[in-house]
């Protein structure tokens, strides 16, 4: 998860899981329930480095 994270930077990567730990990694949490969007929330597990 760590080299995925690493290697996603600037760039849209799609995991589909149930497991909470990868879930709380995520910028964005899309929820589904019988192929139905549930939920949609911003998780920013990380601050981005601006550069100046």
């Amino acid at each position: 998860l760590d080299l995925l994270t690493n290697v996603a930077d600037d760039r849209a990567v799609i995991i589909a899981s149930h497991d909470e730990a990868v879930l709380d990694r995520a910028d964005s949490v899309l929820r589904l329930h019988d192929g139905r969007l549930q939920s949609q929330s911003a998780h920013p597990h990380r601050e981005i480095p601006h550069e100046s």
